[in-house]
C-alpha cells in the first residue's frame, strides 16, 4: 500500500520580536487610552507569536490526517465511506472552511506593515485578533460531529484494525511517513479538541495585556466567552478527553 505524500504548508513569514529598549522615562499613553509598559509590550508580542506558530502547525497536522490518511484510505478503498465518516468525520470542512480561512486572516494581521509605533502595532493586533476569533467562534460548530466522534476513535480504530487486515497494515505504513514525526492515527485526530481548548488560553493572556474596560479588552474579553460557550456545547460529553489536556496547558 502507499501513501500519499502532501505539499508542504506555505509558512507564514516570520515574525521578528519586537526589541524593546531600556528607558527610565515612564510609558506613554497611547492613542487608545490604554498605557502599555514595556514587559506588556515585549509579552504581547509573545503570544502574538505563539498563537500564529500554534496555529500554522495544526494546519500542518490537519493537512496530515487528510492527506497521509484519509484520502489514501478513500482512494485505495481500504475502509468504506460508513467507516471513514467514523474515524475522520468533516475533518476536511473544518480545513478548508474554518481554519485556513482564520489562518489566512492571522497571516494578513501578521504582515502588515502600517507605520506605527510598537505600541500601537501591538494594541492594534490584540484589537484585530478580538475581532477575528469574534468572527470564526461560530464557525466552530462545525467541529460538534467532529468532536462526537472522538469519545469512540480509539475504539473504532481497535475495531478496524482487527477487521481489515489492510488498514492496519496501511497505518504501519503512515506511520513510517516523515510527515508523521512518529504520532500514530489517534495522535493526529485528538488534536482538533486540544486545539479549540487552547484558543481560550491563548486569548485569556492576551486579555491580560490590555487595560480592563478598554476597547480592547472588551474585544478580546468577548471573543474568548463566546468560543468557552461554544466548546462547553462541543464538549459536552468529551470532556474526559480534553481534562488533561487542559489542566497540563
Amino acid at each position: 500500500l502507499s501513501v500519499v505524500s502532501s505539499p508542504a504548508l506555505p509558512r507564514i513569514n516570520s515574525i521578528s520580536p519586537l526589541s524593546v529598549a531600556v528607558d527610565p522615562i515612564p510609558p506613554l499613553l497611547s492613542e487608545a487610552g490604554v498605557i502599555m509598559d514595556p514587559k506588556t509590550l515585549k509579552k504581547s508580542q509573545e503570544v502574538f507569536d505563539e498563537l500564529i506558530n500554534t496555529e500554522q502547525q495544526f494546519l500542518v497536522n490537519l493537512r496530515v490526517i487528510v492527506d497521509v490518511f484519509l484520502r489514501p484510505l478513500r482512494e485505495q478503498d481500504v475502509l468504506n465511506k460508513v467507516q471513514l465518516s467514523n474515524l475522520f468525520s468533516n475533518v476536511e470542512s473544518l480545513y478548508t472552511q474554518v481554519n485556513v480561512p482564520l489562518m489566512e486572516k492571522l497571516e494578513a494581521l501578521a504582515r502588515d506593515t502600517t507605520p506605527q509605533t510598537e505600541e500601537q502595532r501591538a494594541l492594534q493586533r490584540l484589537d484585530a485578533v478580538g475581532e477575528i476569533f469574534s468572527e470564526f467562534s461560530p464557525l466552530f460548530k462545525l467541529y460538534a460531529v467532529y468532536c462526537s466522534n472522538q469519545l469512540n476513535i480509539h475504539a473504532r480504530v481497535v475495531q478496524f484494525k482487527s477487521e481489515h487486515e489492510a488498514f492496519e497494515t496501511f497505518l504501519k505504513v503512515a506511520g513510517r511517513n516523515p510527515q508523521c514525526r512518529k504520532l500514530d492515527i489517534e495522535s493526529f485526530l485528538i488534536t482538533s479538541l486540544q486545539r479549540l481548548c487552547k484558543y481560550p488560553l491563548l486569548l485569556r493572556e492576551m486579555i491580560k495585556c490590555t487595560e480592563e474596560g478598554s476597547v480592547t479588552f472588551t474585544k478580546l474579553s468577548s471573543a474568548m466567552e463566546s468560543i468557552l460557550l461554544e466548546n462547553e456545547i462541543l464538549f459536552d460529553g468529551a470532556i474526559p478527553l480534553v481534562t488533561s489536556f487542559t489542566t497540563s496547558s
